[in-house]
């Protein structure tokens, strides 16, 4: 659940880790919110195995719309859905 933004996604050292996944970056990913389009963004943060929405990879910093059910894998292996309410 994210309850705040900037909100980092990553093996160590950030706000949801994942920490047995040896591929996942320390500081894998960022979410964040745009207030003016009120819509939340994902950014890779130059990880080694990439981010990945939906199955293709997103560039490395450069942020990209999230749209809830979105499927983000973070490397091979480890994968979470977003949702918002």
């Amino acid at each position: 659940m994210i309850d705040h933004v900037p909100f980092v996604l990553g093996r160590k050292d950030g706000d949801l880790n994942f920490e047995l996944d040896s591929k996942v970056s320390r500081k894998h990913a960022l979410i964040q919110f745009d207030p003016d389009s009120r819509r939340y963004i994902i950014t890779d943060l130059g990880s080694s195995n990439g981010v990945f929405m939906n199955g293709v990879r997103i560039t490395k910093d450069q942020p990209t719309w999230l749209i809830p059910g979105t499927v983000i894998r973070l490397g091979p292996d480890t994968q979470i859905t977003f949702e918002q309410s």
